[in-house]
């Protein structure tokens, strides 16, 4: 499991690197945030429903609906509507998550060839999207009917994205070759 290993083999190997001899200051995974905008499709009961049954089937927890913020008229959009909805995993789910993204997840994602340098943020943060929920092993071919993507944000304890990349790639991420 990932949280075996981040215990007993990565920390310690992190912890002996640069300026990180104590304990707390370590490099560290602290959330997982799950999303999904829906939009205008979120007045149809029918797409909710279905959105917040593969969010529980994904992530293990209810997703918390997102409303607007404000009216926005050319988008057909009232203040407090429905707009989408989110989980934020931490502790044992957050790790469970990561290693069912990195080990059944990404290897079924089409073509992929690793992931992308530059969808790391300036605060050491790293987001991934996804086009198709239907890589998600916990999905039955029923909920395909709705092709709706997710995000993923992964927030961590880092101030930049060089020590970030080397903490998911410690994790065991993979990330494109620069060619």
């Amino acid at each position: 499991m990932l949280t075996q290993s981040i215990r007993d083999i990565q920390k310690p190997r992190i912890q002996g690197k640069g300026s990180f001899r104590e304990r707390v200051c370590t490099p560290k995974l602290t959330k997982v945030i799950v999303h999904r905008s829906l939009g205008i499709k979120a007045q149809d009961s029918k797409v909710l429903k279905q959105s917040i049954e593969e969010f529980r089937s994904i992530t293990g927890q209810q997703p918390v609906l997102t409303r607007a913020k404000k009216s926005i008229a050319a988008f057909k959009v009232r203040k407090n509507m429905v707009t989408g909805m989110k989980v934020t995993l931490r502790g044992q789910k957050m790790y469970a998550f990561v290693d069912k993204l990195i080990h059944l997840v990404l290897p079924q994602v089409k073509d992929f060839q690793g992931l992308n340098l530059r969808q790391f943020d300036e605060f050491g943060n790293y987001h991934l999207g996804f086009t198709d929920q239907g890589v998600f092993p916990e999905l039955e071919v029923d909920f395909q009917e709705l092709k709706l993507g997710l995000e993923v944000s992964f927030i961590t304890s880092v101030v930049n994205s060089d020590k970030a990349r080397q903490l998911f790639t410690d994790m065991g991420f993979v990330f494109q070759t620069k060619r």
